[in-house]
């Protein structure tokens, strides 16, 4: 039986950050993975259409953590601007990452890019024992310990940390319960080619339809699409031929990139919102999608995982330097403290915006359109949420 602080379940790029901390604190930890084994190889030809969007906050924690070196650079796209306009209504509102004395407002990497930097950081780390491609079996809690049972082999921890994806079984088992709120939205992902640069910006229209992001990648002429539908809607986009497709693109962008052109498969992931009302039981936390997902609208889901690691792990610590139990639900509960509210009130907030945004009543068009321009031309309110959206500041 091997006896460690901390058993984290789910491999992904959560898991593998939640790992590294814990392991730079100097904690002992098991990470287990079904998928995967560990092992990505450098990334070689076009860029895949599963992209994270950084925002500064997390690419610095990123880079503290002795991550961020191990990525492809090559392959990591920066906007240092961001553009967003309504297309029913003159407005609009633009950042840049000058006017915050910022390089960048946010980094868009591949998933697979992320996930190489982050598996060699975990096998540098001698603390971190890194168990792919195995499923749990079953795991149960005591008093003082938590189980975890593979196949042939069984660990003991103080802890057990879910970050497992908005699926978890971790969750599901401990019958943790979520509130979910369905969009009826699809979001259709890809990789496109620009006939003109993206020079660096996050382009993003708002219209009838739905919104539409074009995020720039390494490539001055490649972006990755996340486009926001109905989901009757997507499904019909999506079976439109390459040609019908593109013009499509190219007319609810309003040309601001010219002509678009798909380089891979299109997408389709349907859309919707939950969070766990309670974060914590049984000596198992929950962490990033496992306990929260919002619309993909603002790409501030993997940013919030990040924070939520942050606060976890600096709740461990105070509880060991203090002599407590890391396992304990008092420790739990401080974490829980730290990121619930946040957490809420950033879904509330795009689900707010994406009714706002969806609605094409005269009012609700002049309504946004004239918030749109009022804040372009508000700096402290621009600041407030520039600050929000590069993670220097949370809504609460």
């Amino acid at each position: 039986m091997l006896k460690k602080d901390l058993v984290i379940v789910g491999g992904g790029a959560l898991g593998m950050f939640t790992a590294i901390n814990a392991a730079e604190q100097g904690f002992d930890v098991a990470l287990i993975e079904a998928k995967h084994r560990f092992e990505f190889p450098p990334l070689q030809g076009e860029p895949s259409g599963q992209t994270i969007a950084l925002n500064w906050a997390s690419q610095q924690m990123l880079e503290a953590a002795g991550v961020w070196q191990h990525c492809q650079a090559e392959r990591i796209g920066f906007t240092q601007h961001m553009h967003v306009w309504d297309t029913a209504f003159d407005a609009k509102i633009h950042f840049a990452a000058e006017e915050l004395s910022l390089p960048c407002l946010s980094v868009i990497i591949e998933q697979k890019n992320l996930l190489r930097g982050l598996s060699i950081r975990c096998q540098q780390l001698s603390n971190i024992e890194c168990l792919g491609a195995q499923s749990i079996e079953f795991f149960d809690s005591t008093q003082h310990n938590v189980s975890v049972s593979l196949p042939g082999k069984r660990l003991t921890a103080k802890l057990l940390i879910a970050a497992d994806g908005s699926r978890s079984l971790i969750r599901e088992q401990l019958g943790l319960l979520q509130q979910e709120t369905s969009y009826d939205q699809s979001a259709l992902i890809s990789i496109l080619a620009t006939e003109h640069s993206h020079q660096h910006t996050a382009w993003q229209s708002f219209s009838a339809s739905g919104p539409m992001a074009l995020l720039p990648l390494a490539d001055h002429n490649r972006v990755s699409l996340v486009w926001s539908l109905g989901a009757h809607q997507a499904l019909q986009m999506q079976q439109k031929n390459q040609v019908d497709f593109e013009r499509q693109l190219r007319i609810h962008s309003e040309n601001v990139l010219g002509h678009l052109s798909v380089l891979e498969p299109v997408v389709s992931i349907p859309l919707n919102a939950t969070h766990a009302t309670q974060y914590f039981k049984n000596r198992c936390v929950l962490v990033g999608d496992s306990a929260h997902r919002i619309h993909p609208l603002a790409g501030q889901g993997a940013n919030l995982g990040f924070q939520d690691v942050k606060a976890l792990v600096q709740a461990l610590c105070k509880a060991r330097t203090k002599g407590r139990d890391i396992g304990h639900d008092a420790t739990l509960m401080r974490y829980q403290q730290a990121r619930w509210l946040p957490n809420q009130l950033m879904l509330r907030a795009m689900t707010a915006f994406k009714k706002g945004f969806a609605s094409q009543l005269p009012a609700a068009v002049w309504g946004r359109g004239v918030g749109l321009n009022w804040v372009d031309n508000n700096p402290s309110l621009k600041q407030f949420f520039a600050d929000v959206a590069i993670g220097q500041k949370e809504l609460v």
